[in-house]
């Protein structure tokens, strides 16, 4: 039984299976349903060549990279003119 718990640990590190889990539970917590730590909404303003969504908060000026984020809706802001 000790082996198999030690195999499966091996794996989660050191497969790419648990530093994947990490970074989407990181992005996860910080993108906070399309909300920032400060309660404004995140805006969607660059995707970069590789898929990975940009996102900026106009109050607090946070900046949010993510890669494993698909969310259904995005919010683009409001148009200013």
């Amino acid at each position: 039984m000790t082996t198999h718990a030690l195999i499966v640990l091996v794996l989660f590190v050191f497969g790419g299976i648990g530093p994947c889990f990490l970074i989407w539970r990181y992005e996860k917590r910080r993108y906070n349903n399309g909300y920032c730590a400060c309660g404004e909404r995140w805006i969607h303003f660059d995707c970069d060549s590789q898929g990975g969504h940009m996102w900026k908060c106009e109050r607090c000026g946070s900046y949010l990279d993510t890669s494993w984020i698909r969310p259904r809706n995005i919010y683009y802001g409001k148009v200013k003119h």
